[in-house]
């Protein structure tokens, strides 16, 4: 049996191991996620893949490097991301020369590795040293997929909440509006030099505007995952577990037990109501857990997030929104609708004019700030038309909000990023909540029960 393991070590399959070692890690991170069929066709993909890379690297250069040549190929696409980030380069904002640069690296390393290794006599000793760690990888890798196992029964546990259910038939309709990285109008005009005029002209038409409003967090998933776990302050462990959590979450079906029907017209799923679209950066299914980060998916992703796939969105949802509106339910809605304005990618200007697609960096303060401020005005503009032109809305409950504060790197002051924008207006109530100084987002749903339901 040694004999045998002895053998097999030796033999360059540490590229094949790698791939099943990339499962495993992405596996772990959220082993909920887990569809035996996808994780079969990616590794019947890798494996053939890699072969053929192996073969036609082998026919080049004839050399018993091959599956180290492969083994490089495999890593400089799936670790690009992460390697970038080790740099300094947040995920958002990783420029075209970057990846240039990066692939060039690869290149000349692969030449080298030609060039010097190739009448080397070390392929034996590398193909041990790789399977070994890589195998050991692996067991590691399975071990943290079971603990990870068990730690999301356990969270799941953790965020049971319960809230008593007091039937009234005098509910009122509510409209949640939320604009994504739509920050309090004290941060921007702190953090921007811009004085936001939408308080006044909310306030003209009956809102509350909550100054000192905070989010649970100033990612959008997390932020959006406490507002419908009524004040869960219990932060998932990750976006996998968010996600399923807010697939999960627990204030949809409160409200229905109440009567309402949940109208969800934004980019997640919420208590198994389906998305309008997928908008969002976050992985979903397996196959994007385990693309996640990969160059694959940072392709993707800039197709996915053009101005006119982003734009056409955003129009789609104002147009659904202004069609629930204008519609009669026998049933109470709760209406949720969940805009990418004035997050990037800046689709129009003030004027509404589409904007063409840009490449800018982190540190473009400057571009980033006149297109943010632009689709902002852009983005007050379309929700002032939605009110004036829907005067039934004064009988609603209506929201408008944003999830979290703008977040970009050159903003040093990071304290605006948990203070979104929160305006509220409430029919035949003066008041809604006493204490305006702090309130938040995600304590509102509990707090509009205690009105609704009392």
């Amino acid at each position: 049996m040694g004999k045998i393991i002895g053998n097999l070590s030796a033999k360059p399959i540490y590229t094949y191991l790698y791939g099943l070692a990339f499962l495993f890690f992405k596996t772990s991170a959220y082993i909920g996620n887990f569809e035996y069929k996808t994780a079969l066709v990616y590794i019947i993909s890798f494996f053939i893949l890699t072969y053929f890379i192996d073969r036609l690297v082998f026919s080049m250069i004839g050399s018993g490097y091959s599956a180290l040549f492969a083994l490089v190929i495999w890593m400089s696409i799936f670790h690009v991301v992460g390697i970038a980030q080790k740099i300094g380069y947040p995920y958002a904002y990783i420029p075209l020369k970057f990846y240039l640069i990066f692939y060039f690296t690869v290149i000349t390393l692969l030449i080298f590795l030609g060039l010097f290794l190739i009448k080397k006599d070390y392929p034996i000793i590398i193909s041990k040293a790789l399977n070994v760690f890589l195998s050991i990888t692996i067991i590691i890798f399975s071990a943290d997929g079971i603990k990870s196992w068990f730690n999301t029964r356990q969270e799941n546990i953790s965020h049971e909440h319960q809230i008593e259910s007091r039937p009234n038939h005098d509910n009122k309709e509510i409209v949640w509006i939320l604009m994504d990285e739509y920050g309090s109008s004290k941060s921007l005009e702190k953090l921007m030099g811009f004085q936001n005029p939408m308080d006044s002209l909310l306030k003209q038409r009956g809102f509350e505007v909550f100054e000192h409003a905070k989010s649970r967090s100033s990612t959008t998933l997390f932020s959006v995952y406490s507002i419908f776990n009524l004040d869960d302050s219990v932060k998932p462990s990750s976006y996998y577990e968010g996600i399923n959590l807010l697939r999960n979450s627990k204030l949809v079906p409160s409200l229905e037990k109440e009567g309402y029907r949940f109208v969800n017209l934004g980019f997640f799923d919420i208590s198994e109501h389906s998305m309008i679209a997928d908008r969002s950066g976050y992985p979903y299914t397996f196959l994007q857990q385990i693309l996640s980060g990969t160059l694959v998916s940072m392709i993707h992703s800039k197709w996915k997030n053009s101005i006119a796939k982003s734009d056409a969105y955003n129009q789609d949802i104002l147009q659904k929104l202004d069609d629930s509106l204008s519609s009669k339910s026998v049933q109470k809605r709760f209406i949720w609708a969940h805009l990418t304005i004035p997050h990037e990618p800046f689709c129009r200007d003030s004027l509404g004019n589409l904007q063409e697609d840009k490449s800018y960096v982190a540190s473009d303060s400057t571009l980033i700030k006149n297109q943010y401020i632009s689709y902002l005005k852009y983005g007050n503009k379309r929700i002032i038309q939605l009110l004036d032109n829907h005067p039934d809305l004064k009988d609603k409950i209506v929201i408008i909000s944003g999830d979290h504060g703008p977040r970009y790197p050159f903003l040093t002051d990071k304290t605006g990023q948990l203070h979104p924008y929160l305006a509220i207006r409430y029919p035949n109530k003066h008041t809604l909540i006493d204490n305006k100084e702090i309130i938040q987002l995600s304590s509102l749903p509990i707090i509009l029960m205690q009105f609704q339901f009392k």
